[in-house]
């Protein structure tokens, strides 16, 4: 395992300092707009180009689909999911195409 990237946003930043206690190597990664907005569409852009190719789960695509955005008053996107939704498995796969292990430095 090369590291662990987790989202410490809310209730994530616990996680991430009890990972570190445990001696793992983690990177924690708070989801503001702009960092979501960078990770997701970095993720679009892959799959556009087919650098990637999505498996057939379920679930993984309903966290997918339920992602929704608008643009804000200062040109930026704010994204939010439905009601009764989920969308953490979207962020999971969005973290860990934006940070490559080759490419990222602890």
């Amino acid at each position: 395992m090369d590291r662990l990237v987790v989202d410490e946003t809310g209730i994530g930043g616990p996680i991430v300092e009890h990972l570190k206690e445990l001696g793992l190597p983690v990177v924690g990664v708070k989801l503001t707009e702009r960092v979501k907005e960078e990770v997701l569409g970095r993720l679009k852009l892959m799959l556009e180009k087919g650098e990637m190719i999505l498996p057939n789960d379920p679930q993984l695509l309903n966290h997918l689909n339920c992602i929704q955005y608008e643009r804000t008053w200062m040109g930026g996107f704010r994204f939010s999911h439905r009601a009764g939704t989920h969308d953490d498995l979207a962020y999971a796969l969005a973290l860990a195409v934006y940070y490559p292990s080759e490419s990222f430095l602890i």
